[in-house]
């Protein structure tokens, strides 16, 4: 059985959405590995090979197109993703252990606004 992850993005727990002002931004992500299995049997850590971390389009509160992910491997729980630019951006990560991947995280949403326009930006 696979154990589902959590994702925190700038300790931001899924579901909410983040607000950054910036003309180019490299988020730091923050998740806490899954302890049990979907069955509930114990998920030892050193069980744990890997995270991997998707972004990509919003398509409402979902994941949309995706646009790039990255592996981390081994417990570690703490990244800093790639740069982005001004947007909207859902990010999402799956666990690795030797059974596979897991489902997806719950969703979270990065907004990095422009901050290079002022207030003339809309």
């Amino acid at each position: 059985m696979k154990a589902l992850p959590w994702l925190m993005l700038l300790l931001v727990a899924g579901g909410l959405v983040w607000w950054q002002s910036a003309s180019a931004y490299m988020p730091s992500i923050a998740w806490t590995h899954p302890t049990t299995n979907t069955n509930g049997t114990p998920l030892p850590q050193s069980q744990i090979l890997g995270t991997v971390i998707q972004y990509g389009t919003c398509n409402g509160a979902d994941f949309g197109t995706p646009l790039h992910s990255f592996e981390i491997v081994g417990t570690k729980n703490r990244a800093t993703g790639p740069n982005v630019q001004p947007g909207i951006y859902c990010y999402r990560l799956q666990t690795r252990t030797a059974a596979g991947l897991s489902a997806w995280s719950v969703v979270v949403k990065l907004v990095v606004a422009d901050s290079t326009c002022g207030s003339g930006c809309h």
